[in-house]
């Protein structure tokens, strides 16, 4: 009996070890950000700085192979189009996307999507609440102004307005929903397998 069980034990080990295959991480330094292996869900940008969302079907060596969808939402539900398998080498991976971003589909092809995702204070981070209240506050100062017959460009509530606004479009201008791979950031092959 303790043979018999030494002997499944040693066979379920061996089948592990064979069914361990390559996989891919994405990592900030020495820390990772995301591990991908075969079946994992990935949404990615080439350098045509065109985005694809789809499902590792297989990793060997420094190339995944990945079988992109686009999603199409009609009045009748949501119907998923299956392009052809691309072989990606990991060298030609320009960006990921940072964590909790949302994708649509426009035009047969994947973009991410501005309404946030699930970021947390994207509203802040891409300048979007401090335009709002430049903008608003520039507005109201000129509606009362007109309404009081004293409108005037000058004073410094028009100065703090314009500064609000400024720091929100330079936000806008530097926010990105993504993170560009190049020393920072990048995608490190783990082989397992022997070809």
């Amino acid at each position: 009996m303790i043979k018999l069980s030494f002997l499944i034990l040693l066979i379920s080990t061996f089948s592990c070890v064979h069914a361990q295959q390559d996989f891919f991480q994405f990592k900030k330094k020495d820390k990772t950000i995301a591990t991908f292996k075969k079946y994992s869900y990935i949404a990615f940008g080439l350098k045509d700085h065109q985005w694809y969302t789809g499902y590792v079907q297989e990793v060997k060596g420094d190339t995944f192979y990945v079988n992109p969808f686009i999603l199409h939402v009609t009045m009748f539900g949501i119907d998923t189009v299956h392009l052809s398998m691309m072989e990606i080498p990991l060298k030609d991976v320009y960006a990921m996307p940072k964590r909790g971003v949302q994708f649509g589909y426009y035009n047969e092809k994947a973009v991410i999507t501005h309404a946030g995702g699930h970021v947390h204070w994207v509203w802040i981070k891409n300048g979007l609440l401090f335009q709002t209240a430049g903008t608003a506050y520039i507005v109201l100062n000129v509606v009362n102004g007109i309404i009081n017959n004293n409108f005037s460009f000058s004073g410094s509530k028009f100065g703090i307005a314009a500064a609000v606004l400024l720091v929100g479009e330079l936000l806008h201008y530097t926010y990105k929903s993504y993170l560009r791979l190049g020393k920072k950031y990048y995608l490190q092959s783990i082989k397992i397998t022997s070809s």
